[in-house]
């Protein structure tokens, strides 16, 4: 293996809080207190950097360059994202953690309800929540979205279609028996194609109309991974008896903007099991491709 020297950049992030200090303020003091042995300690920071050596000269502290395995940048961030999906009551709604293993940044798509449990998977994880996105407005897809809220701070977005569902959650509770649970006003109303960033891994929101007028989908291309809420089940499709729905729209949403990805991409539903683009358009007795 081929190695070459070069000085990595130290990208923040929160570790370093266990020792009681922010990451740069705990490299200032290491720098300062010319402790290189205790800059091991801080490897599980969220940073390129394996082991900095530092050194004293005449003209004050330097950073020293690093020897890494020549394409050792280029490995790290190809690496997939980190990913947890399991099912919310109160319908069984697949909720969706997702993260970026350096950064630590995260994402989540649809907590629709126990948000304890949301919560302590978030915290097992290591991940820091900056955006809950949501694929639509049904009460079961955001009752757990403001205390996710009040827990990270992360923005709640969607997209401004499913603004009338989501202001009309009281409603849709009290239709469905459900016990009400208050949520805020939206953060930021997500467009069509819009980006959707989870740390350095960029995914892109798709406008899906159908199951709901501000159905949307989300397409992470490099992990071949698409979040496709309530329009796309295996070997079904979302309903569309409900307020706002059109037959006509989900099936064209589904042939212009799913079935025209890569047949390996991988469709976690918004209810029930995993599929994949290529099975649904070959098998899926509702849209054909």
């Amino acid at each position: 293996m081929g190695y070459r020297s070069e000085v990595l950049d130290v990208l923040p992030a929160g570790d370093g809080e266990r020792n009681g200090l922010s990451d740069f303020s705990a490299y200032r003091e290491l720098l300062a207190l010319n402790r290189p042995e205790r800059l091991v300690e801080l490897t599980n920071c969220r940073c390129l950097l394996s082991v900095m050596h530092i050194m004293r000269s005449p003209v004050g502290i330097e950073t020293l360059t690093l020897g890494v395995p020549e394409g050792y940048a280029e490995r790290m961030n190809k690496q997939p994202l980190i990913r947890k999906t399991f099912s919310v009551p109160p319908l069984g709604c697949n909720c969706s953690i997702l993260g970026d293993p350096l950064t630590k940044e995260a994402v989540i798509v649809d907590p629709g309800g126990d948000h304890h449990q949301i919560l302590r998977y978030v915290e097992e994880m290591g991940l820091a929540v900056v955006r809950v996105i949501h694929t639509h407005a049904h009460f079961d897809h955001f009752l757990a979205s403001d205390e996710i809220r009040k827990a990270t701070g992360a923005a709640l977005c969607l997209h401004a279609e499913d603004r009338v569902l989501w202001e009309g959650l009281e409603i849709q509770c009290r239709l469905f028996g459900v016990p009400y649970v208050p949520v805020p006003a939206a953060d930021y109303w997500l467009r069509d194609e819009a980006e959707i960033s989870v740390g350095r891994v960029q995914g892109v929101a798709f406008h899906t109309p159908g199951h709901t007028p501000g159905s949307m989908c989300f397409h992470f291309p490099e992990d071949q991974l698409l979040f496709a809420g309530d329009t796309l089940f295996r070997g079904g499709i979302g309903r569309t008896d409900l307020w706002g729905g059109s037959h006509d729209a989900i099936e064209r949403s589904i042939r212009e903007r799913l079935y025209t990805l890569e047949e390996t991409t991988k469709v976690v539903p918004g209810h029930g099991p995993e599929t994949e683009i290529g099975w649904e358009r070959e098998s899926n007795p509702f849209v054909r491709g």
